[in-house]
């Protein structure tokens, strides 16, 4: 007669991974999640499977996988995409085999950038619109993780070095800084916003002088944050006027 089997004094982690992992982004690139252990129902936990995607239903060609030691119940998950909504799903392994997935975390989101540095600004109009006392300029909305740009700032200078700058006035907010011998007058925003509140890129600079080289540089702003100063824009001269009085 066969004696009946021992039952195992071994299973698998608790059938079901209870609770969704938790995590929280202090980054644009990662998010921290932790989870509570399971009941490891006589063996060790020897390793955890985190399952994380961009899409609440996990489908594959969007989902990724990473393990980490049984030993602790958080991980930082890297190389995310910024400003960017990420799902989490979890289980534990021992050495017998591994539970089920846990619920999806709720969504959690890496944290956003500021603008990156815009290009160089150019010359707007043909040279025979150009005037003496203003220069109109134009440049490219930089790439900026999504988020509208709320606004610009401006450099002036009359080297590429900028290293004699000021700031432009747009918008009523006066620049910090002067040219020597230059009268601070506000530059025109064309208008200051488009109607899905993103900043128009033209800028009319006023109140330069006739017959002077400038250049020019453009920083965005975001809610988050500045961009870096673009470049020094290439010379632009303005116009020679007719005679006036000195002084």
């Amino acid at each position: 007669e066969t004696s009946p089997s021992l039952p195992s004094l071994i299973a698998t982690p608790r059938s079901h991974q209870e609770g969704q992992p938790l995590g929280v982004s202090k980054a644009a690139d990662c998010i921290e999640l932790s989870w509570k252990p399971p009941c490891h129902r006589g063996a060790e936990i020897v390793a955890y499977d985190i399952k994380y995607s961009k899409d609440p239903k996990f489908t594959p060609h969007c989902t990724k996988e990473i393990s980490t030691p049984g030993t602790s119940s958080n991980v930082s998950v890297t190389n995310l995409e910024s400003n960017t909504i990420y799902y989490f799903m979890h289980r534990a392994r021992n050495e017998v085999g591994q539970s089920t997935w846990s619920e999806p975390s709720h969504g959690i989101a890496t944290l956003a950038r500021p603008p990156q540095a815009p290009a160089p600004p150019l010359r707007l109009g043909a040279p025979e619109t150009w005037q003496p006392t203003e220069i109109n300029i134009k440049w490219e909305a930089p790439e900026s993780d999504g988020i509208p740009i709320q606004h610009y700032r401006v450099n002036v200078g009359r080297n590429a070095s900028m290293a004699d700058s000021y700031e432009a006035e747009i918008g009523g907010k006066r620049g910090v800084g002067t040219l020597t011998g230059h009268r601070h007058l506000p530059s025109t925003p064309r208008p200051m916003y488009t109607k899905d509140l993103h900043a128009l890129t033209q800028l009319r600079v006023r109140g330069l002088r006739p017959n002077t080289a400038y250049h020019f540089q453009v920083m965005a702003q975001n809610q988050v944050g500045d961009s870096p100063w673009s470049a020094p824009s290439a010379a632009m001269k303005t116009e020679v006027a007719p005679p006036g009085q000195c002084g």
